[in-house]
């Protein structure tokens, strides 16, 4: 799975039990880490990863298999492009178990600095402005459902989310959060530019697009299967 492009270099993850795999030429050759002694277990499984634009920032979610609210997850974080992980997820919690509850999805600004924690049970939704450092509980943030993706523009100043009902999207850096109106579907993939002008949301029967960061829709396209997926969403 292609997580970072450029002229120079890709990085991709292969995620295994606990291990992911990244390239920087294009998957000529691999390196293999281990995310944390917990990760590297044979009963955990790496669930998301995110990277950042220029390929030195990785976040990592790792856990227990299935989807539970009593699974167990793990945060770690590269800073030096995936030779080194720690687990950060003593700086969320002080449950020596890791974060309790149904956690859905993360995300990573472009310039690395913007981080978010998508937690069913929202007393397990966090966020970090500083690259990780310091977390926030964000117990307001609108995340319930069991397909929650989210994706964010370069700086962070901008984060579209989804659920298979409902989109929304933030100005500030995910403290607040706006509901949105679309033409109804279920929806199931979501993506949006670096400025965080353009933003689009694939369902199962529209492809709908916002060129004003969010604030209208239009369908562009009528799905005839289900099963599309965006990527990374250049400038239009």
């Amino acid at each position: 799975t292609p997580l970072y492009s450029s002229a120079a270099s890709d990085v991709y993850k292969r995620q295994t039990q606990g291990t992911l795999s990244i390239s920087k030429n294009k998957g000529v050759t691999w390196q293999t880490n281990s995310l944390s002694t917990q990760a590297g277990t044979p009963s955990y499984r790496i669930y998301h990863v995110r990277v950042s634009a220029d390929g030195n920032i990785i976040l990592a979610h790792s856990g227990t298999t299935g989807n539970s609210f009593t699974n167990i997850r793990f945060i770690s974080l590269s800073t030096d492009g995936g030779q080194t992980f720690t687990d950060i997820t003593g700086r969320m919690t002080s449950n020596s178990l890791g974060i309790p509850g149904n956690l859905q999805d993360i995300f990573l600004s472009g310039d690395g600095e913007i981080m978010g924690i998508m937690n069913a049970e929202n007393t397990s939704s966090w966020r970090s402005t500083d690259g990780g450092d310091t977390w926030t509980n964000m117990t307001s943030w609108p995340f319930r459902d069991w397909n929650e993706n989210a994706r964010t523009s370069h700086t962070g100043q901008y984060i579209v989310a989804m659920s298979t009902s409902t989109v929304v999207i933030s100005n500030n850096s995910g403290q607040t959060f706006t509901t949105k109106t679309l033409t109804s579907d279920f929806y199931t993939h979501c993506s949006i530019s670096n400025s965080g002008k353009n933003v689009v949301i694939v369902g199962n029967t529209f492809t709908q697009i916002s060129e004003d960061y969010g604030n209208t829709f239009n369908i562009q396209l009528t799905n005839s299967t289900t099963g599309i997926r965006v990527g990374y969403l250049v400038e239009l």
